[in-house]
């Protein structure tokens, strides 16, 4: 489906109304994912501005982002959850190694890649009961790192952050052994590093779905100026203007940014094949389509 230069808006509309009136468990109706299935009503409208998006939309936008790099794979919020559950333990591996099978389910289209070689960065959204954080592995700089939106310093949060990456780089180093690499994670560094903040308490998956997108658009190291920037308590960087600022000591999203970028992604979300930059989300019509998302 091929959809004009500001058209796009109208379309997203139409379906939100659609889906809202069709239920919100209802199959999404989304062009081009009628045969997904997983993907309901719910899942379109959680992209609603104030909305909290829900873990299948994020995984369906995350692996819609890394196709655009090559040398990235991305793990739904499923995988971690696997590996260092805390909503329901009895998911968890049981300290046995997860099977290919899995790993496939886990890596989509990356699995069967050779981590390291072809696959330079790993990114996995993390589901802590209630928020989304992300978890991602970086094979040129031999780091884990964990970003939580919310930078919350405390040791609990910090405590989990580091189980979860310790549980990830268990999982690729057993990895590595099934596809005999010679690389060897086990030493690697774990490290929290800081992103903006989100503004609320409902914003934390589009802001991994952001943290993301940055990563494959920019690379990696538009991705650690963002961090610097953090440190420094700056609003100049990779981003565009207006897209952070300083509040509380600490740098934060913008409403307007993310509200920006979760309808970006809504448009993208009414056209599967992708075939064009969304520009209109940041031209004049900017105000008038985010209104729209408020309704």
């Amino acid at each position: 489906m091929e959809l004009g230069r500001g058209s796009e808006w109208s379309v997203v509309q139409g379906l939100m109304r659609k889906g809202a009136e069709s239920g919100p468990e209802a199959t999404a109706l989304v062009p081009g994912y009628l045969d997904v299935g997983y993907l309901t009503n719910r899942d379109l409208l959680s992209l609603r501005a104030r909305g909290e998006l829900l873990d299948e939309a994020l995984n369906e936008m995350g692996r819609r982002l890394v196709k655009r790099a090559d040398s990235f794979v991305f793990y739904s919020t499923f995988s971690l959850e696997r590996l260092y559950p805390l909503s329901r333990p009895s998911e968890g591996t049981k300290g046995q190694p997860l099977s290919a099978r899995w790993f496939g389910n886990m890596a989509g289209e990356g699995f069967g890649r050779r981590l390291g070689n072809e696959v330079k960065v790993l990114v996995a959204a993390h589901w802590i009961p209630g928020h989304f954080c992300l978890a991602f592995v970086d094979y040129q700089c031999e780091r884990f790192v964990y970003v939580d939106p919310l930078d919350v310093d405390n040791d609990g949060s910090r405590g989990h952050g580091l189980t979860a990456l310790t549980k990830l780089r268990e999982h690729v180093q057993q990895e590595l052994r099934r596809q005999e690499s010679h690389y060897d994670v086990s030493s690697w560094n774990l490290s929290h590093i800081k992103a903006p903040k989100q503004p609320d308490t409902v914003s934390c998956g589009v802001c991994v779905l952001m943290m993301i997108d940055l990563m494959v658009t920019q690379g990696m190291g538009a991705f650690y100026r963002l961090n610097e920037q953090c440190n420094a308590l700056e609003t100049t960087g990779p981003l565009p203007e207006g897209a952070t600022e300083v509040r509380s000591g600490k740098v934060h999203w913008t409403e307007r940014y993310i509200n920006t970028r979760k309808l970006e992604y809504a448009c993208r979300f009414a056209n599967p094949s992708e075939t064009r930059q969304y520009d209109v989300v940041r031209d004049h019509h900017r105000d008038a389509l985010i209104n729209g998302l408020n309704g």
